[in-house]
């Protein structure tokens, strides 16, 4: 009798594993951890850890850096270009007669010249750098939201590294306990001790495939590092797989959310996101371009007033002098024409930086719609399912009314389970990220 019910547990236990074997081929392959839930996208308080690592990279980070540099330098412009020429001081001393030169007999001159700009041509220059600085505040601005949005990706990264190491160890564990029952069973002579062999070089490769992925890790972490811009502290990553875990109602959720929140904050993006307040600042300096392109016809003044103690005249004499530039060879049409054409490039720009900003939040939907979905199905079906028909076949095993292959076929078939749940999992947190990043309309610093 207990024989009958031994076959009929074996039956269905196969049955169910022939189900799983059909999803998992439908679902792709990958290696993941093995865990029931998965992992979190950043929501909008976001963990101790991460808020750390983001201010690492506020002050490392080269590329926000750089923009940083690349703000000072237009705000040093602005001051650069407020001023008026400077007067000009001329003096010179001369004999005026052949063969005689005592100090007392020479002509002595001083003239003080100043040009005067017309056509507004420093309130231009001052009002075209203040927008590029105002653009290069907003590519700052910008540099940060990107490069925020790779340090959740790089994180993430680590992240499904830990899970997988962490499916790892378990496996190992169980390989190592069904290593000790298969060899008190030899002992026992239940078993042949192929079969004792065959799980030897079942942890081996587990061994192994443990320190390919702890190379992972280390990869990941200095991927990490190398967008913060300095090393990342250990106790901040260490536990990066271990935080983010959330089950399949919070997944839906924030799935949802997220969602929501796209769908009415997409126009408001288009023109307030960092990049496009850089391209409306770039648009206003460039018109302000045009205009002091044109203002270059109006003609500046040269007023100068000059002294001279001339001897020969038996005395001193002044005088006053006034110039213009005559536009004979250049009446600046090259200059107005390359200013207008810039302006054009901009406005385009413009254009083009939305349609890329649509494109953005549509591509990061669709991808967070179908890493959710996959991520549902193997979280609240598959996994599940694999994990009884492990159970069943070891308790089988350990009764002898199952082979070792059996074994090895299922726990395989699981292993690829919980890695394809990990891989979606990880890939619907990136893209989560990657959404809240496209959406982003805070004024960072």
């Amino acid at each position: 009798m207990a024989d009958w019910k031994l076959d009929i547990q074996i039956i269905v236990a196969v049955g169910v594993g022939a189900t799983i074997a059909l999803c998992t081929q439908s679902l792709g392959w990958a290696q993941a951890p093995q865990t029931s839930q998965v992992v979190a996208a950043s929501e909008s308080s976001i963990s101790p850890a991460r808020k750390t690592l983001r201010e690492m990279a506020l002050r490392s980070n080269r590329d926000i850096q750089a923009a940083r540099l690349d703000l000072e330098s237009a705000r040093a412009e602005v001051q650069r270009v407020d001023v008026s020429p400077n007067p000009t001081l001329f003096m010179q001393a001369a004999n005026t007669e052949a063969n005689r030169y005592r100090y007392g007999s020479t002509d002595r001159i001083v003239r003080l010249e100043q040009t005067f700009e017309r056509g507004n041509k420093r309130g231009l220059r001052r009002e075209q750098a203040q927008f590029l600085a105002v653009d290069a505040q907003a590519r700052l601005q910008d540099a940060i939201r990107q490069q925020w949005g790779a340090l959740d990706g790089a994180f993430f990264d680590v992240a499904l590294a830990q899970r997988q190491a962490l499916s790892n160890r378990e496996l190992i564990q169980a390989n190592e306990y069904l290593l000790q029952a298969t060899q008190k069973r030899l002992n026992a002579g239940d078993v042949a001790r192929l079969d004792v062999q065959r799980l030897e070089l079942e942890l081996q490769r587990a061994l192994n495939e443990g320190a390919s992925l702890q190379t992972q890790i280390n990869q990941s972490v200095l991927q990490l590092a190398q967008i913060i811009g300095e090393p990342a502290p250990a106790a901040l990553i260490q536990s990066a797989g271990q935080e983010l875990v959330l089950d399949s109602a919070r997944l839906t959720r924030m799935t949802q959310e997220v969602l929501a929140s796209s769908a009415m904050r997409q126009a408001q993006v288009r023109g307030e996101r960092a990049d496009i307040r850089a391209v409306l600042a770039r648009i206003e300096a460039a018109r302000r371009a045009v205009t002091l392109a044109q203002s270059q016809r109006s003609r500046d003044l040269t007023l100068g007033v000059q002294a001279e103690r001339a001897p020969a005249f038996g005395g001193s004499v002044v005088g006053i002098s006034a110039s213009v530039p005559l536009f004979i060879n250049n009446d600046f049409s090259g200059d107005i024409a390359r200013a207008q054409a810039e302006l054009r490039s901009a406005q385009f720009e413009l254009e083009r930086q939305q349609a890329l900003i649509d494109l953005e939040i549509a591509r990061t939907r669709e991808q967070v719609q179908s890493a959710s979905q996959r991520a549902l199905r193997l979280l609240r079906d598959t996994a599940p399912a694999a994990q009884d028909v492990v159970k069943s076949i070891e308790f089988a095993y350990q009764r002898g009314a199952a082979s070792l292959t059996d074994v090895f076929d299922a726990r395989r078939q699981l292993s690829i389970v919980n890695a394809e749940l990990a891989l979606a999992s990880a890939q619907w947190a990136q893209a989560i990220s990657a959404l809240e990043s496209a959406l982003s309309l805070e004024s960072l610093q």
